[in-house]
């Protein structure tokens, strides 16, 4: 078929409309016969505009998103806490309250939260950021993928048994007493012995790959203007190495060193991305490597694929500013929970508890004088 037919054919099969739409103009563009690099490159800014906007409203969405967790999942647990409490606490039902306060915290409350996390990962800012995992691993490949965080994970599940036989020791030589209470606190810090060392072992790895892609358009933008100006890719990586991109100095001198091997410039790309781990860095380098297959000038595409991962940063960066301020405000109600607890158990509790004691050592002492007064006396 000749290429007007072939591209009419893909508008009758293609389910996207806007695909459809790209299509049409490129038959337009041909049948008229302008010039189709034009046609294609404004195309291109428009999609690129589009998708920026697309990922803005991604950000509103999740501002929306925000507010209904403060309200759904920290203020109204806090109010709950503060009435369950006093509500037993006078009301002489406290065995009920606390089952409620225990199915609220352990079930309730983490299924809210498994909610609000998939939602937030529906988003598609969180879709541009997802790497695609390996298939069908061996278990040999699966621990040499992930040797690092398995270890991690295993020591923190050798601890926790650790201190569940430790406590138990403790429980049978009366040391400690193995009530309800005692359990609750145990599961909760045997669960942040499994999550905290392998959170903060991906907190480091996700810290240390958004410092790379944040000066990764600085060496793609020079490597572009370096091949603009005749330089062959090897010379233009070369040349790129002798600056500073912080975390990505390694990674250039990698690939610097790869090329002086005669590794081809596809590997090399691949290979880069693969240590990155980094979805955005898997497409600019698919881009890279299509455009070095098609030829042309290379130095627009390494300034596009620039373009692309800056225009990424910008939303992160606008992301990460907007929902500090709700991490802020999830930490001021922690702390204000927590003022509020204290301040309840120092002007209600601890005073109605005094007063309870101190009444039933009057209680006590009067039935010690009732039965000293019965014995003395003789009729008794």
């Amino acid at each position: 078929m000749d290429n007007i037919t072939a591209i009419k054919h893909a508008i009758e099969i293609s389910p996207s409309r806007k695909f459809k739409a790209f299509l049409q103009g490129i038959i337009g563009t041909i049948q008229s016969g302008s010039e189709l690099h034009v046609y294609l490159a404004n195309v291109s800014a428009k999609f690129m505009e589009e998708d920026l906007t697309d990922r803005k409203r991604d950000l509103d969405l999740l501002v929306v998103i925000a507010e209904v967790l403060v309200l759904a999942v920290i203020a109204f647990p806090i109010f709950l806490v503060i009435i369950l409490t006093v509500m037993g606490f006078f009301g002489g039902s406290m065995s009920l309250s606390l089952t409620l306060l225990l199915l609220f915290s352990f079930l309730i409350l983490p299924a809210i939260y498994a909610m609000f996390f998939y939602l937030i990962k529906s988003t598609s800012i969180e879709k541009i950021r997802k790497v695609k995992h390996k298939k069908n691993l061996t278990i040999k490949q699966y621990v040499g993928e992930y040797k690092k965080p398995l270890y991690i994970f295993l020591s923190s599940i050798s601890i926790a048994i650790s201190l569940f036989i430790f406590v138990f020791l403790l429980g049978n030589i009366g040391f400690l007493s193995l009530d309800l209470y005692l359990f609750w606190d145990l599961v909760f810090i045997v669960s942040i012995i499994l999550i905290a060392p392998i959170g903060f072992y991906s907190y480091l790895k996700m810290k240390e790959q958004k410092e790379m892609q944040q000066r990764l358009p600085e060496f793609l933008t020079e490597v572009g203007d370096s091949l603009a100006t005749g330089l062959n890719i090897f010379d233009s990586i070369k040349k790129a190495q002798k600056g500073h991109y912080g975390k990505l100095d390694p990674e250039i001198k990698k690939m610097k060193n790869q090329l002086s091997w005669n590794v081809s410039i596809k590997n090399i790309l691949f290979d880069f991305a693969a240590r990155m781990k980094s979805a955005i860095a898997e497409r600019i380098v698919n881009s890279i490597d299509k455009g070095l297959i098609m030829g042309g000038n290379t130095d627009k595409i390494f300034k596009a694929a620039s373009k692309e991962v800056e225009q990424v940063n910008q939303i992160e960066h606008q992301r990460k500013s907007i929902m500090s301020i709700y991490s802020l405000v999830i930490l001021v109600c922690f702390f204000v929970f927590l003022a509020i607890v204290l301040i309840l158990f120092s002007t209600i509790f601890m005073p109605f508890m005094d007063i309870q004691s101190e009444q039933l050592y009057k209680t006590g002492n009067a039935i010690k004088l009732s039965i000293k007064g019965r014995t003395s006396c003789p009729f008794v």
